[in-house]
């Protein structure tokens, strides 16, 4: 007994010596080194202790809980964890959850992106550097569309108006822009040996043409000029014939077309019964029509402007008028996938027939349509 008495003086002694002090306890009553034992001291240092050891919660029935400074700060007590001050699940802890765990549970790699395959179950997707770009790219308004920029990078091409289509264009950020869908025209009542140039993302062309009109006959010396050849790239329509003093004017030909239709012959009227004066013959209608009208005694008609319609013959006396000059030639086709330029050349018009009691009427020139298809 007294080793076990000589040993916690010793321990206290230590204690003393290093100036404990703390809620626990305080070795204030500790003899000095050397000091004689008195036994109401060591009692008294006892029993600071048992005060100290009074200020923890025991361990028998406060198994798995934690020591926490009661709300006074004045000694330890036993408490669950999940009773601890500012530690409410769902509110300041978080409580275990599946989804959770099977995130955890997942090995991350460099251009992976988690997502999950079922109830409580995940894994990882590859997200590549374009796929980020093009999560990051803000689409302002309906109709907008994300297209590449360059390698990995996305941009937003905004919504084109009505009525047009999207089209290759390497010249735009993006390489495509909005084309009009509705078609395009052009026309050409003159020019000789000119270009025509294919307008951006047309895919396909129809081209209509006709040759010029050929002039009326005069009445009694001269007849008419030959109309002009209308061409486009490969396509022909040739001008109508000249009309003559006696005779009508043929039709011109055509060629190189989907459809090629020969245009109309000049007119011609004798007078056999006798009395009065005959008319000069009519020009030559062509797909547009367009001839001009024979007259008693006067100029031939010229043909309408542009049409390619043959002129008249010169007013006839009272056997005969000139002949009609002949139509041009009319001529179509549907080009899919354009050159990027044709040559063209519209059939100028043809002078009638100048001397004589009457003179025949003019040609007319002829005329080119282009209609431009985007889709």
């Amino acid at each position: 007994m007294k080793r076990i008495i000589a040993l916690l003086l010793a321990a206290l002694l230590a204690v003393s010596g290093n100036t404990l002090g703390n809620d626990f306890f305080n070795a204030s009553g500790v003899p000095s080194t050397g000091a004689a034992l008195v036994s109401s001291t060591i009692r008294s240092e006892f029993s600071s202790i048992g005060a100290g050891f009074d200020k923890m919660p025991t361990l028998t029935g406060n198994g798995n809980k934690v020591a926490t400074i009661n709300a006074g700060g004045t000694a330890l007590t036993a408490t669950a964890a999940t009773a601890l001050s500012g530690m409410v699940i769902g509110t300041n802890i978080q409580a275990y959850d599946a989804e959770l765990a099977a995130l955890a549970g997942l090995t991350s790699a460099a251009n992976k992106l988690p997502y999950f395959t079922g109830s409580g179950t995940a894994s990882v997707t590859d997200f590549s550097a374009s796929g980020r770009s093009i999560v990051n790219v803000a689409i302002a308004a309906k109709g907008d569309i994300v297209a590449g920029s360059a390698a990995a990078t996305a941009a937003v091409v905004t919504a084109g108006t009505n009525n047009t289509a999207l089209v290759a264009d390497s010249a735009q950020a993006a390489g495509v822009k909005w084309k009009a869908l509705t078609p395009t025209r052009q026309v050409f009542t003159s020019g000789s040996g000119a270009t025509y140039t294919t307008p951006s993302g047309a895919t396909a062309i129809n081209v209509r043409l006709i040759g010029g009109g050929a002039g009326g006959g005069a009445r009694d010396t001269n007849a008419g000029t030959t109309g002009n050849n209308t061409t486009f790239g490969t396509l022909t329509g040739s001008g109508g014939g000249a009309g003559l003093v006696t005779e009508p004017g043929a039709g011109g030909a055509a060629a190189g077309g989907d459809i090629n239709i020969s245009g109309g012959a000049g007119f011609y009227y004798q007078n056999t019964g006798g009395g009065g004066s005959s008319s000069g013959g009519n020009g030559g209608n062509g797909a547009f029509g367009g001839g001009g009208l024979g007259k008693v005694s006067a100029t031939g008609g010229n043909g309408s402007a542009n049409s390619g319609g043959g002129g008249a013959g010169g007013g006839g006396n009272a056997t005969q008028g000139g002949g009609g000059g002949g139509a041009g030639g009319y001529v179509e086709k549907l080009i899919s996938s354009p050159s990027a330029t044709y040559t063209y050349t519209v059939g100028a018009a043809a002078n009638g027939g100048a001397a004589g009691s009457s003179a025949g009427g003019n040609g007319a020139a002829g005329l080119i349509i282009v209609d431009e298809y985007y889709q």
